[in-house]
């Protein structure tokens, strides 16, 4: 093994003992209790090793949640289906726990700040093969679509809202293309007055 593979698998134990850590202390404390001190005892590393890797606990979060909602956040793609958003949401239920502690209190902001900056990316994405400007800019629609994807999540994963995951994930789809669909259409008529 050379000396850089070495390193690697230090680096992915590290990581590994990281997220690990942070999972488990999410379904056991309020996530504002936990503490960068907290996470790197029970991960059995060294501050300065954290901070490597790490600007604190909310960025374990950022990067935790970058795969989940990367996939939310395709559903405003016109060429999007629901097949995507369906795994993911599935992904969600299988680790309810965790989701609703997430998604719920104050890192929720976090959250959807997280969504609301991919989804603005995809808008940007979309908008440059059109001849007209926004109505409104992009990171107030984004973060529009990221609150409403959130509602329908949250309140499904809390089960104040019980239904199964094909109709969820075609909602969630429909409506993010819908409202992505009538903002173009508006600001396409608005540039012809």
């Amino acid at each position: 093994m050379t000396e850089i593979e070495a390193h690697d698998r230090r680096v992915q134990r590290t990581l590994t003992a990281l997220r690990q850590a942070f999972y488990e202390m999410v379904l056991t404390q309020p996530y504002d209790e936990i503490t960068v001190g907290d996470l790197i005892e029970k991960a059995d590393i060294g501050r300065s090793t954290f901070y490597q890797h790490y600007s604190g606990k909310d960025d374990i979060l950022r990067v935790s949640l970058h795969g989940p909602m990367s996939a939310m956040a395709e559903a405003v793609k016109p060429e999007s289906n629901a097949e995507n958003l369906h795994s993911i949401l599935e992904h969600f239920w299988e680790n309810r726990q965790f989701a609703r502690r997430i998604l719920t209190g104050t890192q929720r902001k976090l959250v959807i700040d997280c969504l609301s900056g991919l989804i603005e990316q995809e808008l940007q994405k979309q908008w440059k093969s059109i001849p007209v400007a926004p109505l409104v800019p992009h990171n107030l629609t984004a973060a529009s679509l990221a609150e409403a994807q959130m509602t329908y999540v949250t309140g499904w994963l809390l089960g104040t809202a019980r239904c199964e995951v094909t109709p969820l994930a075609k909602s969630i789809l429909s409506g993010s293309q819908a409202m992505v669909k009538a903002l173009i259409r508006e600001s396409e008529l608005n540039s012809r007055l």
